[in-house]
């Protein structure tokens, strides 16, 4: 159990960093507080038919979020998007420190999908992902 606990805390950073590094991100939308991007790469249909793909927050002063360890610079969640019913949900999110550390992640457990409203950043997904 020592083993698997010190596995996850070493990997842990290296998952963040990884997300961070995308390669493809496009710009979605930005306010006075922070921006949004998607990464196009990551764009993949499961199974079920459903979208995923992964979104970056990057904010101008860091936030406490739910999760997190630190005051959070970037976010790095992966979404589900159902294309048909125009709805979403999120999977789990991975927290990034200002300095580019990782600062927690928040999973999803009991994600329920959320319709799609219009004008939103969601939306701008929605159209960007579908």
């Amino acid at each position: 159990m020592k083993l698997l606990r010190r596995l996850l805390i070493v990997t842990l950073p290296f998952t963040a960093m990884a997300y961070a590094q995308a390669t493809q991100w496009t710009n979605l939308a930005a306010e006075s507080d922070l921006a949004y991007a998607v990464d196009v790469d990551s764009i993949t249909t499961d199974s079920e038919g459903y979208v995923e793909y992964l979104a970056k927050t990057t904010w101008k002063t860091p936030a406490t979020l739910p999760g997190a360890t630190a005051p959070v610079a970037v976010s790095l969640t992966r979404y589900q998007m159902d294309c048909r019913k125009k709805r979403w949900r999120i999977v789990d999110t991975h927290y990034l420190a200002p300095e580019g550390a990782a600062a927690g992640s928040l999973r999803a457990n009991d994600s329920r999908w959320t319709a799609i409203g219009p004008g939103t950043v969601v939306d701008a997904m929605f159209r960007k992902v579908c």
